[in-house]
């Protein structure tokens, strides 16, 4: 843990961390395997997950599933690398989460913001072609602070199963 130089309710000041390289996509499996198996820390039931999107064009299926520890916005820009992973900027507040909503957000960054679906693809032949969906849905969430990301969402809902 880093050390800590400030902290109140609503964020923690910490020492600076340089990273010194990007995380992968085998990094993002071992953080979420880890998550696979924590207790929730948000809400049950997954309808505010689902009030939280934006209305789509297209029905989303996202399989009903149980709540487990999340991060809420695990995204390449949020895991800096060195010797070892740190995960930064949780947005996990009042919100049903699991570890499926971070193998879609760490879906969706990898093809939105690094342009490498290749390691996005990791991801969901690892976890399952759900985590396609939670990627729709996570980009969705994007949108409403960046809407120039739908055209990104529309390719990604291309690649979900019906």
């Amino acid at each position: 843990v880093p050390k800590v130089h400030y902290d109140d309710k609503e964020m923690i000041i910490t020492e600076r961390i340089y990273p010194t390289s990007k995380p992968t996509a085998e990094d993002f499996i071992k953080i979420i395997e880890r998550f696979k198996g924590g207790k929730s820390m948000g809400l049950p039931g997954s309808q505010t997950y689902l009030n939280n999107l934006p209305p789509y064009h297209k029905p989303i299926k996202l399989p009903e599933h149980q709540a487990t520890f999340f991060h809420g916005d695990l995204s390449t820009t949020n895991v800096l690398k060195n010797s070892r992973l740190w995960l930064i900027d949780p947005n996990y507040k009042n919100i049903f989460g699991s570890w499926l909503t971070d193998a879609g957000k760490a879906f969706f960054s990898f093809v939105a913001y690094e342009q490498d679906y290749p390691s996005a693809k990791k991801i969901a032949d690892h976890f399952g072609p759900e985590v396609i969906n939670f990627a729709v849905a996570e980009g969705l969430r994007v949108t409403k602070y960046k809407p120039e990301y739908i055209s990104i969402v529309n390719n990604i809902a291309e690649l979900c199963q019906v």
